[in-house]
């Protein structure tokens, strides 16, 4: 088999003065003997860049492109967890509810050895809900994609509940709310739930919903895609180049027969744990969504910027002896996000390490990841990335990353020092959750504290995101008792506790 020709093509979007420019991946790529990779990367807002190299197709000696789309692996997981905040600012569902309440399976889903601790959507976004990667799971999930027809897909119940056809012990493990493990499977439950709540198929609903509204070329289905022939190649070394996955040729798969199938019985049938197909461009346009600035705004298109904070806002640390880290690598986690130090001695501007929020992946030969960084000094910066393939090996490297990660990320620090003195950043203070805000408690009717009334108009978000009312006065509205971000000009500004 042909070995692939490294090549590399660069591509700003979009060219403006003042953003430095991004760096030569030449010696990184050349050093890791890399089949192909797309890097997007820029700062938190508006200005980015794409650099891709190597081969998309080694077959067909097609490269990678800036618009070349990758199964980008466990990334899904982070871009599940914004169709599931979606629907929770909507008030649609609550981040505590039982996920009994909204799924109609032939069996509850409560751990068997805890059946009186509810299993609730945020224990599934933060893999502490005690669900494992099992012996039952590949088995069910191999039977979930090679069934014949949507009726003959099994249901979750069917790995999760004692009595079904593919449970094993082992899908279980410590009381829900108590330890973090790492697993796909609750991702799969999590879609459940969702098309539960919505009634539609989760790949259906995620592309209407998030993709199309934000007007890229991503899908949970490959067929939803602008062309086939931008679908890159997966490969691992083999002993030579052998291709894993995604290996169409041009043509287009046969459509699956999904007639009969039940949304809100098997969501894991259009892997939301992995089987996200997206270019690195759109990845970073989805960094964004989960991006906060250092005024306590956002550049998401999809939420507010409280509904961001939250999403950000950590729920697990690593105690030394509350979960497993998974070799050093996961060691925080929000709401579908993983939480990372940025090393200092990647940013050559600063002695102490980043903050970064995102995603990690790996499959099938892949290595991926999309993230948002800040740093004590004010520079914050986006990333994303996706290598179909490593010619010398992933090894592991320093703090749980592969060495190709380590590498990239002391290359993408140099940049960030380079762009965010290019952009003139300085030191702020940032709000990063809503937790941090000033916070005052206020009955109905009350006037603001002067600080406070001197910044309205503000919209009120409560917690949940059930509740956005624009208040053009200076007192408290009529809305029911709780706790309520103040979103006004340049971010959030205040929380409310009403008291009555």
């Amino acid at each position: 088999m042909p070995q692939p020709v490294f090549l590399l093509a660069l591509f700003t979007l979009p060219t403006m003065a003042g953003f430095a420019q991004p760096p030569s991946f030449d010696s990184w790529a050349e050093t890791h003997d890399l089949m192909g990779y797309a890097i997007s990367l820029g700062l938190e807002d508006g200005n980015s860049a794409t650099v891709v190299g190597g081969w998309r197709d080694l077959e067909r000696q097609l490269p990678v492109e800036p618009h070349t789309v990758f199964r980008v692996a466990s990334i899904s997981k982070a871009v599940t967890s914004l169709g599931f905040f979606h629907l929770w600012m909507q008030g649609q569902i609550g981040l505590d509810d039982d996920i009994n309440t909204w799924l109609d399976l032939e069996e509850e889903l409560v751990h068997p050895s805890f059946p009186d601790v509810a299993i609730t959507p945020r224990m599934l976004l933060t893999h502490t809900s005690g669900l494992r990667d099992g012996t039952g799971y590949g088995a069910w999930l191999g039977d979930t994609y090679a069934s014949a027809d949507g009726a003959s897909i099994p249901s979750l119940a069917g790995l999760l509940h004692p009595s079904g056809a593919w449970h094993t012990s082992d899908m279980w493990g410590t009381e829900p709310g108590t330890y973090f493990a790492y697993a796909n499977v609750n991702f799969g439950a999590l879609a459940t739930v969702m098309e539960a709540v919505t009634g539609a198929r989760f790949d259906v609903w995620m592309k209407a919903t998030i993709f199309d509204a934000m007007g890229i070329d991503a899908s949970f289905n490959v067929l939803d895609l602008d062309n086939i022939d931008d679908v890159a190649v997966l490969y691992r070394n083999l002993g030579g180049w052998v291709a894993q996955a995604d290996n169409y040729g041009g043509v287009p798969p046969e459509a699956p027969n999904l007639d009969g199938y039940v949304p809100g019985t098997n969501g894991a049938r259009f892997a939301p744990q992995g089987g996200l197909r997206c270019s690195a461009e759109d990845l970073l346009a989805l960094v964004s969504q989960w991006a906060l600035r250092s005024d306590g705004s956002s550049p998401a298109s999809l939420f507010p910027a409280p509904v961001v904070a939250e999403l950000r806002t950590p729920q697990w640390a690593w105690n030394g002896a509350n979960g497993s880290t998974y070799g050093g690598l996961f060691e925080a986690w929000a709401h579908g996000l993983h939480l990372d130090a940025y090393p200092s001695e990647h940013l050559p501007f600063s002695t102490t390490d980043g903050s970064m929020w995102g995603h990690p992946g790996e499959a099938y030969g892949l290595i991926s990841g999309a993230y948002h960084v800040v740093t004590d000094e004010g520079c914050r910066f986006r990333f994303s990335y996706l290598i179909n393939g490593v010619g010398t090996g992933t090894v592991l490297g320093e703090d749980g990353w592969y060495t190709v990660e380590n590498d990239l990320h002391n290359v993408l620090g140099q940049w960030a020092h380079s762009a965010c003195a290019t952009a003139n950043v300085n030191p702020v203070n940032p709000h990063a959750s809503p937790s941090e805000l000033p916070t005052f408690e206020l009955s109905r009717g009350m006037p603001l504290p002067d600080a406070l009334a001197a910044a309205a108009p503000f919209t009120w978000i409560d917690l949940g995101g059930r509740s956005l009312q624009a208040v053009e006065g200076t007192r408290v509205p009529a809305l029911p008792a709780g706790v309520y971000v103040l979103l006004g000009e340049g971010g959030a500004r205040a929380s409310v506790r009403i008291v009555n």
